[in-house]
């Protein structure tokens, strides 16, 4: 009996495990989580106001790109839920010295701001017409709020043009 129970536990939370991976690709404005080489979602996002190209300054409001790893998961601060990325690297904190520059010490895929909790979430999709952050990728509250359960601190965000 023990044995069978234990059978059915594993067999029911297979489906919920975190996904391997976040994908995003700015020019189309997606956010892919992937399990097993696979998309098994996918989210319109909004970016940074100047979304085109790399990111050379942390005044030039582009959304990075590169490989990251989730640092944090935060619940409830400026923006409703944040998972904030390891950026910058190392390398691009060297490539920025070198160049004189700063790139900013923050990127974070994350919902809307606190103060508009009360807002329903067909209207926070309103949001998507224009890229409106200064470099972070922004999503609805309920859609941030599934990611938020489907990752761990450590999962790997790749960010494509």
């Amino acid at each position: 009996m023990i044995k069978v129970l234990m059978f059915l536990m594993l067999i029911s939370t297979q489906g919920l495990a975190a996904v391997d991976s976040i994908e995003i690709i700015k020019h189309r404005h997606e956010l892919n989580l992937i399990k097993n080489d696979k998309i098994i979602k996918s989210y319109t996002i909004a970016l940074g106001r100047q979304p085109q190209g790399r990111k050379v300054d942390k005044n030039d409001k582009r959304t990075p790109e590169g490989v990251y790893k989730i640092k944090k998961k935060i619940d409830r601060a400026q923006y409703h839920k944040s998972l904030l990325l390891n950026y910058p690297t190392l390398q691009e904190k060297a490539d920025a010295q070198a160049r004189g520059v700063e790139l900013g010490e923050h990127l974070c895929i994350h919902g809307m701001r606190s103060y508009l909790y009360y807002m329903p979430d067909f209207l926070q999709k309103l949001h998507r017409w224009i890229d409106w952050t200064t470099g972070c990728i922004a999503l609805t509250n309920s859609e941030i709020d599934e990611i938020f359960e489907e990752v761990e601190v450590g999962t790997s965000v790749v960010i494509y043009e």
